[in-house]
């Protein structure tokens, strides 16, 4: 048999050991590859569990683990899906635009020109009513405060009826915390609604007439540049005007 015959198959063989060589080398190297990624992937979840544990030991602990300090959500981790991590949403919050002070006196008698008035303690029997307004400067298209948002807080005792309302951050907010800041505020005035039979006349032998209310609605207060004793009405409903008044010593709104 000629050489040749016996040199073909023998150079077929060598070729396909090489072929079986280099497949078992890619095999070598795909296992390399895998294993390394397999430690990088360990490597990162074991990053991703230090950092969460950090985060938890400086956050106080929440009774909602949904639910982190500041608003925040629970996201997947990007590296294992399966790993909760705790973030807090970023924002940009400002300090509350606080405002403190007493709305009127009670049985203090103020001068009115014509007559003279007082409003007793416990005039006001609306107060847990959602619907008392804190309005700048008695005008209704700048909203400051209301109590049924609960931003604006009535205190009423024997002597006075206090409040507190926390300003909205839009311009009017801003500009009478601003105003308050600077004693621009030289007080604060009430509106309200005497109610049927709620007020009472008496007419002195000697001065002017006086008038007590013991029965009234209040609709709102309102810091003021300028407190008048008496104002004109401001509004009418069910035929009972609102009735601004100022009593002294016109308190100014103080901001916290």
């Amino acid at each position: 048999m000629p050489l040749a015959d016996y040199e073909e198959p023998l150079v077929r063989a060598s070729a396909f050991d090489a072929v079986l060589d280099a497949e078992a080398a890619f095999r070598v190297a795909y296992d390399a590859q895998a294993a390394a990624l397999a430690a990088h992937d360990a490597v990162a979840a074991s990053v991703e569990v230090a950092v969460s544990a950090a985060a938890d030991r400086r956050r106080p602990p929440v009774a909602d683990h949904r639910r982190p300090p500041g608003g925040g959500v629970e996201r997947e981790s990007p590296m294992n899906p399966y790993l909760l991590r705790r973030t807090t949403e970023a924002r940009s919050e400002t300090p509350p635009m606080i405002l403190t002070g007493t709305a009127i006196g009670y049985s203090v008698t103020a001068d009115l020109g014509g007559f003279t008035e007082e409003i007793r303690a416990g005039a006001f029997g609306n107060l847990a009513a959602p619907d008392i307004l804190f309005l700048a400067e008695h005008d209704r298209t700048k909203l400051l405060g209301r109590t049924g948002a609960g931003t604006l807080t009535l205190t009423d005792t024997p002597d006075r009826l206090d409040y507190r309302v926390a300003l909205p951050p839009t311009e009017a907010g801003r500009e009478a915390y601003a105003l308050a800041e600077r004693t621009d505020y030289a007080g604060a005035s009430i509106g309200f609604r005497v109610e049927p039979g709620g007020d009472e006349w008496r007419n002195p032998p000697s001065g002017r007439p006086h008038r007590i209310v013991r029965r009234a609605s209040l609709d709102h207060i309102s810091p003021v540049s300028r407190p008048a004793h008496r104002s004109s009405v401001l509004a009418r409903s069910d035929d009972r005007p609102i009735e601004i008044r100022s009593y002294p010593p016109f308190p100014r709104p103080r901001p916290v």
